[in-house]
């Protein structure tokens, strides 16, 4: 489950320096994603580098636990771990570029799930579970 954790630390560290401005980044991008995870940070670069929005901010997930793990039956590993965490949207904006991000204060849970596929723990996929935390 360690790979898991690494997976998702790396994602937000790869997301932050994309949506930042290092278009480099994201190179790395699927080495800690694949599927609609992956897809959705790809476009989310792709609109703050073609300048059609606006990345602000620092993207840094609070109140992070592990609240499901699955794994092969017999297995002592897991092949899926789930991650619910909390982020507080003032901190951060993604926004279109003429738009003026909202300053009240938002809390939103969201959970990603994390795979272990070809050798390698990577973010699947995100879901918005609350709009509180």
């Amino acid at each position: 489950m360690e790979g898991a954790l690494v997976a998702f630390d790396g994602f937000f560290r790869v997301v932050n320096r994309a949506y930042k401005g290092d278009y480099e980044a994201t190179k790395e991008f699927s080495r800690y994603a694949r599927g609609e995870a992956l897809e959705s940070i790809q476009g989310d670069s792709q609109v703050i580098e073609d300048g059609s929005y606006v990345f602000t901010g620092n993207v840094e997930p609070t109140k992070v636990a592990v609240t499901k793990f699955d794994g092969i039956q017999g297995s002592a590993s897991p092949e899926r771990v789930n991650v619910q965490f909390c982020f507080d949207l003032t901190k951060w904006s993604l926004a279109p570029k003429n738009e003026t991000p909202t300053l009240t204060s938002d809390f939103a849970t969201m959970e990603h799930e994390i795979t272990y596929e070809d050798g390698s723990w990577k973010v699947a996929a995100q879901t918005l579970k609350d709009r509180s935390c």
